[in-house]
């Protein structure tokens, strides 16, 4: 890291001395998120439809996003175009602009390149607390997927047919490394490690048994690893299974919900957590 020497006898100082003063700044600042990934640095707390004032870090640079009204979800916080501002002349009599603004921006349609932070109903998908490095000294770019089916009123209960396995139909998600399908509830590992997923809910109506099971692609067909009770007819409470896995990069499981009634059956809750552990 360079540092400004100060010498005494009235030492000359040049543009290239601030330049030095400034990019060993940043170098320091930003050069501590570099392994984070996309990810709000502070503020950006989602009120109803308002989204605050908040610094984020994307494609390598602090940028401030400021006060947004959100129109629809999800949407997406993207890196603006640089602001250059401060029109000035210059010793050789040319204006030219003395500052450069580094922003973001929010875009509704799903960016097909670059990095971008994901904002539902729920609020951010990354926050800085959730991608630094944690206790268990895992890297930042940690895996970390979270998923709630609301009872209702809040969202319609989801049917399944008789004898059937179907994934669940998630209200809201927290993915940090876009590694969940909330549609197929398929959950596609982004790197080598051990994987815990913990899967459960709760279903309505009487008769005929379910399960929620979890399952691993073994290359051929789903094999369960982890499931409640099967054949249950009544469970007024929420019933969950977990299981720990060493999933390698592009290997995928699913949490899906079994119906082993001869009559429809429906989804009343359901909650989904996946984090990388080792």
């Amino acid at each position: 890291m360079k540092q400004i020497k100060f010498n005494t006898g009235g030492q000359p100082y040049r543009n290239p001395d601030f330049e030095t003063q400034q990019a060993e700044i940043y170098k320091a600042i930003e050069g501590q998120l570099n392994d984070t990934g996309a990810a709000v640095v502070s503020g950006c707390h989602l009120t109803g439809t308002n989204l605050s004032t908040g610094l984020v870090f994307l494609e390598g640079k602090l940028r401030e996003l400021t006060e947004t009204s959100i129109s629809s979800f999800p949407c997406y916080i993207v890196a603006a175009a640089p602001i250059e501002s401060d029109s000035r002349a210059h010793a050789d009599s040319i204006a030219r602009t003395t500052k450069i603004s580094y922003n973001a921006e929010i875009t509704y349609e799903i960016p097909a390149t670059g990095q971008y932070i994901e904002v539902t109903g729920s609020g951010c998908s990354r926050r800085l607390q959730h991608s630094i490095v944690n206790a268990s000294g895992l890297p930042a770019n940690w895996s970390y997927v979270e998923c709630v089916r609301f009872a209702p009123p809040t969202t319609a209960l989801q049917s399944v047919a008789a004898n059937n396995t179907v994934p669940v139909n998630f209200a809201t998600e927290i993915d940090d490394l876009n590694e969940y399908n909330a549609t197929t509830g398929e959950f596609v590992a982004s790197q080598n490690g051990i994987y815990n997923i913990s899967f459960g809910g709760r279903s309505v109506s009487e008769g005929g048994g379910f399960s929620f099971n979890i399952q691993f692609w073994d290359g051929s067909a789903w094999k369960n690893i982890a499931f409640t009770l099967q054949h249950v007819t009544n469970i007024q409470s929420t019933v969950m299974c977990s299981a720990n896995k060493k999933l390698l990069t592009g290997q995928k499981v699913r949490c899906v919900f079994y119906n082993a009634a001869t009559a429809v059956r429906y989804i009343d809750e359901a909650f989904l957590s996946i984090t990388r552990i080792a």
